[in-house]
């Protein structure tokens, strides 16, 4: 029973072993079509390989026959290149030697001319080094005496520079002052006077030929042509006078005005009244002449016409509306408009001069304000980047420096040097303040260095970069050569090199090392430019200001304090200049309104009887208005902005610029304001229009 149970088990182990193998067998059945695959592949490809090579052989072999036979010319050719070489080595190395013979023949004839030479020098040296010595001590004792007066000077207890007065501060700003005052005078003279002339020589034009009927009426009684023109001629005479004495006792009013204006910044006593007589007497002569030729032009036109003519309105109304008639075109309000304005020609004419001057002159006043209030806000705005500036005492000790910059360690500040000083120049001197800048691109994170055009500027090693006031101004031009002495009189030869934009005060940049090209020291850094992370600017200042070797302080924001008296004079300027405008273009506006309507009465009432309405008939004089002032404003604002450009350039003082540009605000102020005024002054002279009854068409 062991026996077949052991039997069994090698039964069973033989199966399992027979089952492996079936397995093994299958797999190395596989693997041989496997492999009887790859060999047919294999012997595929060799095939191909076989017959590709059989195709390319042929022209292997051509190849590399050509190949032989390149190589066996170039061969040739390099063996006739070397042996052509051999024999021009041959022939260089003859010339090479002969050479060698001539320049070790001048060699030993320059070592017999330099012994000669040499014995010569040394003779030569030994007398001057004799001449030396003598002139040595000589030096000496002169240097000897130049150290006793330098240390006589350095002992002495005052330093000496001479300065002129454009060197003093307040003088220049008052002078400036003066010069802004000046150029008012010499701005706005010219217009106001041109402006007047008109005016009266039309206005007179227009009374004269409202009296026509007067007129005739006194040719009718027989009146002679020249008294009737004296009688005109004196009622504009005298208009005229009383008008310029009105003005001159004006003028005294808005000197007082003026005058406080700077009182607020510079103290002086009261300045006598200076009376000028020629410009005094100028005023009234010259209102009176215009108004003389004024009234000898239009009662000459008038005195032409006939007594009944003149009575009866048909003179010389009719030959204007005949004329005007031939050239009236378009609807019946066009052609009623053009035949008023060729019929009417001088009071239109007064109407556009007066309403184009009041707009020019109000936008000239608001551009003013704006480009003075504007420069103040660039400067502190886009400019001043720091809140607050502090400069040191310059006999400060390391102690209290140290405690300054403990103050301020919890701010961003930079330190640079500050200076102050002169520039002196062939058309006089000029107080200046400097930064001598170290590290540009940290310094402009503190102060905005750029050209007109706002685009940064690069500060050159080889000059200073004054601002664009100084250039126009003092004359520092490119390329000009000035003299720069600091406040510790140092003084040195500086060359202009660009400008940067600064609108108040006087400022140059240069570099650190142009500084000591110039001076020959290195800058004592004696300022901070701090920035306080939103703590307040007052608060910090005072706390610094209670610490030793702290010189100054001051605000970035301090300008607009600073500048308070300049401000107050601009205002003033202003004032006058749109004050003057507004009244005098209210008044005389409203007196060629009254005109207007007096002397379209007959006309307009007889569109009223016709049927049209009080509003129909206002409107047609509201039109004409319209196109009136719509010229006049044209006028105004073209002429005006060249103007304006000018003027901001003649109005700035001395270390001030404008921030120079178009202002259509004040433009827009001005259109509005003239546009008020006409509404203001036609609804007042057009009331009367429906209150007139229609029966009074006959005394029209």
């Amino acid at each position: 029973l062991n026996d077949l149970k052991d039997g069994k088990a090698k039964v069973e182990k033989g199966q399992r072993d027979y089952e492996e193998g079936k397995k093994k067998l299958e797999e190395a059945r596989k693997l041989l079509d496997q492999g009887w695959y790859d060999l047919k592949k294999g012997k595929e490809e060799l095939a191909a390989g076989e017959a590709e090579l059989a195709r390319r052989e042929p022209e292997a072999r051509k190849q590399l026959a050509d190949a032989k036979a390149d190589f066996e010319q170039k061969k040739a050719d390099g063996a006739k290149q070397l042996e052509d070489a051999k024999k021009l080595y041959a022939s260089k190395k003859k010339e090479a030697e002969e050479e060698i013979a001539r320049y070790e023949k001048e060699l030993e004839e320059g070592r017999e001319e330099f012994n000669t030479r040499k014995e010569e020098g040394e003779k030569e040296l030994a007398e001057a080094k004799e001449k030396y010595e003598a002139a040595r001590q000589e030096a000496e004792e002169k240097l000897s005496v130049a150290r006793e007066q330098i240390q006589r000077a350095k002992e002495s207890p005052c330093n000496w520079f001479y300065q002129t007065r454009d060197a003093n501060l307040y003088y220049t700003e008052f002078q400036s002052y003066c010069d802004i005052l000046n150029k008012v005078f010499v701005a706005f003279t010219p217009i106001y006077a041109a402006v007047v002339a008109i005016v009266c020589f039309f206005t007179m034009a227009i009374i004269v030929e409202e009296q026509s009927k007067q007129t005739g009426t006194c040719k009718a009684l027989g009146m002679y042509k020249s008294e009737i023109r004296a009688k005109y001629l004196l009622f504009g005479s005298t208009a005229a006078i009383f008008g310029a004495l009105i003005g001159l006792v004006g003028a005294f009013g808005i000197e007082r005005l003026v005058c406080g204006a700077i009182k607020t910044v510079f103290v002086f006593g009261a300045p006598p009244h200076k009376f000028e007589l020629v410009p005094t007497l100028l005023v009234p002569v010259g209102a009176t002449l215009v108004t003389a030729i004024a009234v000898y032009w239009s009662s000459e036109r008038i005195l032409s016409c006939s007594a009944v003519g003149l009575v009866s309105g048909n003179e010389p109304v009719n030959r204007a509306r005949k004329k005007a008639a031939k050239k009236a075109m378009g609807n019946v309000y066009t052609k009623l408009i053009l035949n008023n304005f060729l019929m009417d020609m001088g009071r239109e004419t007064v109407s556009v001069v007066v309403i184009t001057v009041c707009c020019m002159l109000i936008g000239l006043g608001t551009t003013i304000k704006l480009a003075h209030l504007g420069a103040m806000e660039n400067q502190v705005d886009n400019i001043l980047l720091y809140d607050f500036c502090l400069t040191v005492s310059e006999n400060i000790t390391e102690e209290e420096k140290g405690e300054i910059l403990d103050a301020i360690s919890g701010f961003e500040y930079i330190t640079t040097t500050k200076l102050g000083g002169v520039i002196e120049n062939d058309d006089g001197q000029g107080l200046t303040e400097a930064y001598v800048v170290d590290d540009q691109d940290e310094f402009r994170q503190y102060f905005s260095i750029m050209d007109m055009k706002g685009n940064e500027i690069t500060l050159p090693d080889d000059g200073i970069v004054p601002s664009f006031e100084m250039d126009e101004k003092n004359g520092l031009y490119d390329g000009r050569e000035v003299t720069f002495i600091t406040t510790n009189l140092k003084m040195g030869k500086v060359k202009v090199n660009g400008h940067f934009l600064y609108h108040a005060g006087k400022l140059v940049f240069l570099t650190a090392d142009y500084y000591r090209n110039v001076f020959g020291t290195d800058p004592d850094e004696n300022t901070f430019l701090i920035k306080t992370n939103g703590r307040d600017i007052k608060e910090v200042m005072a706390e610094l200001a209670e610490l030793k070797g702290v010189s100054e302080l001051g605000k970035a924001d301090d300008l607009l304090t600073e500048k308070a008296g300049m401000i107050k004079l601009y205002s003033a300027v202003v004032v006058i200049v749109i004050a003057f405008s507004v009244m005098l273009s209210f008044m005389i506006l409203l007196n060629l309104s009254n005109i207007l309507v007096s002397h379209r009465m007959k006309e307009l009432l007889t569109m009223r009887v016709n049927g049209f309405s009080g509003a129909q008939v206002i409107g047609y004089l509201v039109r004409e208005v319209l196109v009136t002032t719509s010229l006049g404003l044209l006028f105004g604002i073209v002429i005006g902005i060249p103007v304006t450009s000018l003027m901001l350039r003649t109005l700035e003082g001395n270390a001030f610029m404008f921030l120079r540009g178009v202002y259509a605000l004040a433009w827009l102020l001005s259109v509005a304001c003239n546009l008020i005024f006409s509404f203001v002054i036609n609804s007042v002279a057009f009331r009367k229009v429906n209150k007139v009854p229609l029966t009074d068409i006959t005394k029209y």
